[in-house]
């Protein structure tokens, strides 16, 4: 069946390996919220992990109609292993993940995953940043250690990961660092099909 609000609230180190959680988005509920939320501590996810099918979009609360699949708060990190896999999820921008806190991409695979332009109820945001995932504050995130990044699409830009500096008038920051793993077969509306930088943010690339 549908859900509101997030399917789980995470506060302290835990492991999460061999379940699924499943959105059941053609429900169209109109408060649906990411899947997890990662409020403090760790949370690896693990072999055999599968988020999947949820749409955030219509969630009107800022800032919850970001993070598709899991919205990381300030403090939190989300580290993500070999064989877990997020895929069919939506929001207005993070269609897989938001970062307020860190993402570590040490494995598995983000695929399949949406950032829409349209408005949340009735707001007019800047929304379709990361279609994989989208960092949008100056306490979060995105690095990538391995994986796969691939599929995912965004109405506005960073098909795979967008870090922005439209949110909340965030100063510039260093956000988003790749070691290794593979972006490809993304896709923006407007720029970065594979990662989206803006304006004066840096980001280190060092994989090949």
């Amino acid at each position: 069946p549908a859900f509101r609000g997030h399917l789980l609230a995470v506060s302290r180190d835990a492991e999460l390996a061999n379940v699924t959680l499943d959105g059941s988005a053609d429900w169209g509920i109109a408060d649906a919220r990411s899947l997890i939320y990662a409020k403090a501590g760790t949370l690896r996810l693990g072999e055999g992990v599968t988020l999947r099918n949820n749409d955030v979009t219509r969630q009107a609360a800022y800032p919850f109609h970001f993070g598709g699949a899991v919205y990381i708060g300030g403090g939190a990190t989300v580290e993500m292993g070999a064989g877990a896999l997020v895929e069919g999820c939506a929001a207005l921008s993070g269609g897989g993940f938001a970062c307020n806190g860190t993402l570590v991409m040490d494995g598995g695979v983000i695929r399949g995953n949406e950032a829409l332009s349209r408005p949340a109820g009735g707001q007019a945001l800047a929304a379709g940043y990361g279609g994989a995932a989208m960092v949008y504050t100056n306490a979060g995130k995105i690095v990538m250690n391995g994986g796969a990044i691939e599929g995912n699409r965004a109405e506005a830009s960073g098909g795979g990961i967008a870090q922005p500096i439209a949110f909340k008038d965030v100063e510039p920051f260093d956000g988003v660092e790749i070691h290794g793993g593979a972006i490809r077969d993304n896709y923006a509306a407007h720029t970065g099909g594979g990662l989206y930088v803006q304006a004066s943010n840096a980001a280190l690339v060092d994989g090949s």
